[in-house]
């Protein structure tokens, strides 16, 4: 088995940008969640530097915070080896984490569908009191979002990942996650860095009661948040109208969300609305609920693999559209990636292809790019094909990759049917 210090590794939990997190077992049959990260060169790049800046932010937060709905930590270490079974080792760095085993709460919804409101209600409370407490604690998150809230062994909540962490009451820097962010983080002016956990935790709340996002980014461009910046609130509820969602709920989040930060509510005044003290519902009656959502969960993954490695058979082809004249184009930006990444690649003579190879901890993962085109016309498909290896480093590999496509070309949203060579 491979092992990091006295860890012995046992299975792949997730993946980030610049981490992964690994199963692992103590001496005494322990287990934990292993986030590792894999140490630069002396030649550091400014990712690498990056990193670095997260990992000693997200382990001096989590040794100073101690609270029933944030993760738990354990230990860490800023150089240690990874040891495979052949004997070979990379230099890493790792923390070792509370491993909650019922996965990320946006699994539930993107799976099992969205919450009713009284089951958001009671996440949502707890996302608070976690809010608060980092807040009194003179912290403040900043990345707030789906994925980085986590369930124990009884469904209740634990906030993780504080590589955006800050003691900076106000700052400039555009921290967090672009659909969750405010509109002047967005804008890239000065924010309340406390509030922007507010703002964030808004958007986890809809998307728990709706199964979407209210907007895409708040952006005044984007065709939902424009009525949000114009206050036309009848229109804004009026997109979302199939959900049924209470006028209380409306009320809540339309002040929560509003354009400008002076007009939105405060974390007391949060606390206090008439949706949040509304019916309550029991742990029991929570803990029955998940656990037939976690079934339903369990029995649409291959049996195996825990479907809360987020390898979801959908997430193994992925494609996305383009406007542009020459495949050869998106292809060549593709291969640039790879390079900048220093990944193994191999373009093909005779076709729109290239394969990628990803080693990360001794696991390679390869995927096949192709390019598609529509008949007469100049929109091109980029199709994302896991052929080997590891499904949460095929699923960061192509998020990334995607987002770098992103900023050379027009993404063009539609329909996979009828995409030819």
């Amino acid at each position: 088995m491979s092992t990091i210090d006295n860890y012995t590794l046992k299975k792949n939990l997730g993946s980030g940008a610049f981490s992964k997190v690994k199963l692992a077992e103590t001496p005494d049959g322990k287990e934990v969640a292993l986030k590792i990260s894999q140490r630069s060169q002396d030649n550091e790049n400014i990712c690498k530097q990056d990193n670095q800046e997260l990992f000693y932010t997200e382990a001096e937060a989590l040794q100073e915070l101690s609270h029933p709905y944030i993760i738990k930590y354990f230990d860490h270490a800023e150089v240690s080896y990874f040891v495979r079974k052949d004997g070979t080792f990379t230099k890493v760095r790792y923390i070792a984490l509370e491993y909650l085993p019922q996965g990320e709460i946006f699994d539930y919804v993107a799976q099992s569908g969205r919450f009713a409101e009284e089951e958001a209600r009671y996440y949502f409370k707890q996302l608070l009191e976690a809010i608060e407490y980092l807040h009194c604690s003179g912290y403040a998150h900043r990345d707030i979002k789906l994925e980085n809230i986590l369930m124990d062994e009884n469904f209740n909540l634990r906030l993780a990942d504080f590589g955006f962490a800050t003691r900076s009451r106000r700052s400039c820097n555009r921290k967090g996650t672009f659909g969750y962010m405010a509109p002047e983080v967005l804008a890239k002016q000065e924010y309340d860095c406390r509030q922007h956990d507010l703002y964030a935790a808004a958007i986890v709340l809809f998307i728990l009661a709706t199964e979407h996002p209210p907007f895409t980014t708040a952006d005044p461009e984007d065709q939902y948040f424009k009525r949000i910046c114009n206050e036309e609130w009848p229109e804004f509820w009026r997109v979302h109208q199939e959900c049924e969602l209470s006028e209380s709920f409306k009320d809540l989040l339309s002040q929560m969300l509003a354009y400008d930060p002076n007009k939105r509510l405060t974390l007391a005044q949060i606390k206090k609305h008439e949706w949040v003290n509304g019916p309550e519902i029991s742990r029991d009656e929570i803990f029955e609920r998940f656990t037939k959502r976690r079934n339903l969960l369990t029995k649409t993954h291959h049996s195996g693999r825990s479907c809360f490695e987020r390898t979801f058979p959908t997430q193994r082809i992925v494609t996305d559209f383009y406007q542009v004249e020459d495949g050869d184009q998106l292809l060549d930006i593709a291969i640039k990636f790879a390079c900048k990444n220093k990944y193994k690649c191999q373009k093909s003579k005779t076709y729109f292809r290239a394969q990628i190879k990803v080693e990360e901890f001794g696991e390679e993962t390869i995927i096949l790019i192709s390019i598609l085109k529509k008949p007469n016309s100049y929109k091109r498909a980029v199709e994302f094909r896991k052929t080997s290896g590891d499904g949460i480093t095929f699923n960061s590999t192509t998020r990334k990759l995607r987002k770098y496509l992103d900023f050379f070309f027009s993404p063009y949203q539609e329909d996979k049917e009828n995409v030819a060579n």
